[in-house]
């Protein structure tokens, strides 16, 4: 049902100018062919269950993603210093179909799909003894996108053994993407064709065909311009080393075209031309003049100390940040006025975090590990309340989060053929508040004043312990050079999402889920510990290698994401047990 193949290639071609100066070239092409989806449905809208592993879907899935990239790399000296340029060019087009027919079960389909009781409604009044009935159900998305990205970096660099030394760089970038995304889920006849108005500067002016109910046609982009540096000192030769670093951003980008509705283009609820249908609710976002612009400096202080030549010690402060967005229309904002009507603004990330880097027993063992703690504020987190504001996602500007985390990996070589690897992450992630978010006429979402999980949850996809452990064995006195090699990964359970009602998956949570929904409450899934088994061995002769791998050994069905944006409980799960081999040449 769901194959994926990819086809491509890659080219590279390196010229050595001089003993200073080098420009290396890759092109890569990739076409990616998935058909179906990849998620399973364990129970219907009704709550019914499913079959093992199955989806219940009316109509063709596809994702056809293509791209072509360009990137370009130069390294040279200028007397002592050292310079880097490195840019690329990206194309990539994409085009996307799924089944839409859950629509049905949601708040608004009736209208679409249905002639209610009454009508037809002649002067605002039913007509009597009308029973009314539905169209089918069926519907389907499809998603068209194009875009380009370009990047450009500069960076010089004075040289690794001056005790003073310094790394300073300019950085510019230009993204921007035509998407058409069109929603067929009208199947009553009594809908006339949808356009988008004039000087909407939409990708297709076309008129959209009968059973389009909404569409978005928008080209939205943004261009970023960045200066940084660097300074090492050492305090103390070969000791105590001060890093002070900062990158000055300006962040520009905007969204243009239309979102349009066929919402009040029925001719049996009172609808009488023109034809083609501009709706009232719909949106010319050219018009909106969208455009905002983000600048400023984030730092980055660090300390390290070499306590031998095998054991640093090391302190960093840092800062981050992610760029603010578009939503497709303005039905939400933050009570505290953190948030626009189509916006959403940035997020911003402070770090501390304190480490130690080793090499011990005659470099046979290699032990790292930090302990960090993290603020990350004004998260960006994805709101779909279609009881509330329709069957539309917005990103909004959520909770404040707290992080406590340490990290600690090992790497070790008992003997010249065994080596071990462990990984370890405990996180400890803390819910620092709930906003309110208020409907665009200012009220509160009913039935809560925040959609959010209450302060003091945990962060969402964000699993309190993690850890993994490689073994590699390596018969290094025979000339074909075996091995084998097993890798056991664990990861405990966590919240799916932001959403305030923390559940697990059951045939009883379908018809919560969308009570929930029609309260403008989120429902937040349980997901499940997932432990794994990859076992690989092969050998190599000469300028050939060969292996064969089995991952996943005890086909562990580990639920990766759990959602209900389509109104059933959708869960996408590890890949099964899979088997493969490689051959390799190497000239």
């Amino acid at each position: 049902f769901n194959p994926v193949t990819y086809k491509g290639g890659r080219l590279e071609a390196l010229w050595q100018v001089n003993d200073s100066w080098n420009a290396l070239v890759t092109e890569a092409v990739q076409n990616m062919d998935a058909e179906g989806v990849d998620w399973e449905e364990a129970y219907d809208g009704e709550g019914k269950t499913l079959p093992d592993l199955s989806v219940q879907l009316y109509n063709p899935s596809y994702d056809k993603d293509m791209f072509e990239d360009m990137q370009l790399t130069i390294n040279g000296r200028i007397a002592a210093l050292k310079v880097v340029y490195s840019g690329g060019f990206l194309v990539r087009r994409v085009n996307e179909s799924q089944d839409y027919t859950n629509y049905s079960r949601g708040t608004y389909a009736g209208y679409y799909q249905c002639n209610y009781p009454g009508y037809p409604f002649v002067g605002g009044k039913p007509t009597a003894g009308s029973t009314g009935y539905c169209y089918s159900p069926s519907g389907f998305w499809t998603d068209h996108q194009s875009s380009t990205h370009q990047s450009h970096e500069l960076r010089v660099s004075t040289p690794d053994d001056w005790r003073l030394r310094g790394l300073v760089g300019l950085f510019y970038e230009n993204f921007t993407v035509h998407e058409q995304t069109d929603w067929f889920y009208g199947t009553s006849p009594n809908f006339v064709q949808i356009v988008p108005p004039a000087g909407s500067n939409s990708n297709n002016p076309d008129v959209r065909p009968l059973g389009d109910s909404f569409f978005d046609d928008i080209t939205r982009g943004y261009k970023q311009k960045a200066a940084f540096t660097s300074i090492d000192f050492d305090i103390v030769p070969k000791k105590l080393t001060l890093t002070l670093g900062t990158r000055w951003y300006d962040f520009s980008d905007y969204e243009q075209g239309v979102y349009a509705s066929s919402f009040g283009c029925n001719t049996e609820y009172g609808y009488a031309g023109p034809t083609p249908c501009f709706a009232g609710a719909s949106s010319n976002l050219t018009a909106k003049h969208l455009h905002t612009r983000t600048y400023g400096f984030k730092n980055r202080a660090n300390l390290t100390y070499k306590v031998t030549p095998d054991i640093m010690l090391y302190f960093t402060w840092s800062e981050g940040y992610r760029p603010p967005g578009y939503n497709r229309r303005p039905p939400i904002d933050r009570i505290d006025g953190e948030e626009g009507n189509y916006e959403f603004a940035s997020d911003s990330l402070t770090n501390y975090e304190v480490g130690y880097k080793t090499s011990l027993l005659d470099h046979r063992l290699i032990l790292n590990g930090a302990f960090y703690l993290e603020y990350w504020n004004n998260t960006q987190a994805s709101l779909f309340a279609p009881g509330v504001f329709g069957n539309l996602a917005f990103t909004v500007n959520g909770p404040d989060y707290r992080v406590l985390g340490t990290e600690i990996q090992a790497t070790g070589r008992p003997t010249d053929d065994l080596s071990l690897n462990a990984a370890v992450a405990l996180n400890d992630s803390k819910q620092l508040n709930a906003p309110a978010i208020a409907s665009s006429t200012g009220g509160i979402l009913p039935g809560s004043t925040s959609v959010f999980a209450p302060a003091g949850g945990t962060l969402a996809q964000s699993p309190a312990f993690k850890t993994s452990f490689r073994a590699r064995y390596e018969w290094s006195e025979l000339s074909f050079l075996p091995y084998i090699q097993f890798v056991l990964s664990h990861t405990s359970h966590e919240r799916s999402n932001v959403g305030g009602i923390l559940r697990s998956p059951g045939p009883d949570a379908q018809q919560i889920l969308i009570s929930n929904f029609a309260l403008g409450q989120l429902t937040a899934f349980y997901q499940e510990p997932i432990t794994r088994l990859d076992v690989s061995a092969g050998f190599t002769i000469g300028a050939w290698s060969a292996s064969v791998y089995c991952d996943n050994i005890t086909n562990e069905r580990g639920q990766q994401f759990i959602t209900a944006t389509q109104f059933v409980e959708s869960i996408i799960v590890d890949r099964p047990l899979t088997g493969g081999a490689r051959l390799t040449y190497r000239f």
